[in-house]
């Protein structure tokens, strides 16, 4: 089957053609297609993060350094990504960003832990000291791409925010949304995938 006859049968079934082209070129190693698609979700993935990281966290790792990290697993992974569509795109990077959270916070605990282990029996090394001194300024400077991100979050209508906030902060399912909105799952899923479009434009101009 032709290129131009799958965009029109993935249209036809829901799926936007440009999001479907720009797929399969990532798919094909194709960068500038992949980096598209990247910066189509960066927005929503630094709410994510930023929503993830704990107060003690945050003074060790900027939420743009999990969105960094994510990204080079996208980079190493599209070619097992077997959606079509935007929304299976952002699903499948929020399970890579969730993932890069886990494994940061399983490090910082067990540097955490070892720290106190070696300060208990007084022989702390110069390496485990550096861990702890790491700068709060320098994490606060780069998670102001976050704070943006949050502010143009406020900018959005109602709804939009409503629903951004219910599947990022909340991590509420489709039907889930619907009931509490008096909506249409298919209605969630089509406001779902406009605020998303929506905070993406305000990201990419501001």
């Amino acid at each position: 089957m032709s290129d131009s006859v799958n965009s029109e049968t993935n249209a036809v079934n829901g799926v936007s053609a440009e999001a479907f082209s720009l797929i399969q070129q990532a798919k094909q190693s194709n960068a500038e297609a992949l980096g598209e698609l990247l910066d189509s979700c960066r927005g929503y993935l630094l709410l994510v993060a930023d929503q993830k990281l704990s107060a003690d966290l945050k003074v060790k790792v900027a939420a743009s350094d999990i969105v960094q990290e994510a990204y080079l697993k996208a980079h190493e992974n599209i070619a097992q990504f077997r959606g079509q569509s935007s929304e299976e795109f952002l699903a499948w990077m929020r399970k890579i960003l969730l993932n890069t959270f886990l494994n940061k916070r399983r490090r910082y605990v067990g540097a955490t832990r070892q720290i106190s282990q070696e300060k208990s029996e007084g022989a702390v090394n110069l390496n485990s000291l550096a861990i702890d001194a790491s700068s709060p300024s320098t994490h606060a400077i780069r998670d102001e791409e976050a704070e943006h991100v949050f502010e143009l979050l406020q900018e959005l209508p109602e709804d939009y925010q409503r629903i951004i906030r219910l599947r990022s902060r909340d991590e509420l399912s489709y039907a889930e949304i619907a009931q509490q909105m008096g909506r249409s799952t298919d209605a969630v899923r089509l406001l779902w995938s406009r605020a998303i479009e929506a905070l993406t434009r305000k990201c990419q101009q501001n």
